[in-house]
């Protein structure tokens, strides 16, 4: 039996509180990952510098995160 890989494509579920590796809904607000590590954000003094999206807005490194169970 092979292992299916969760696609958010399928139906363009992007929701902050859906996990973007298998698609389970999540129990809380905490589970999620910071998109860069902590160790690089630090080690190149990025937690607290602007990142522009693509839609134009800025975000600090530290705040971008990916729901994660």
């Amino acid at each position: 039996m092979a292992a299916t890989l969760y696609n958010p494509f399928k139906q363009f579920q992007f929701d902050s509180d859906i996990c973007f590796l298998t698609g389970n809904k999540l129990q809380s607000e905490e589970e999620s990952i910071q998109v860069f590590p902590v160790w690089m954000m630090k080690s190149f003094q990025l937690e607290d510098k602007p990142f522009k999206m693509l839609d134009e807005n800025l975000v600090t490194y530290k705040s971008l995160k990916l729901p994660c169970s």
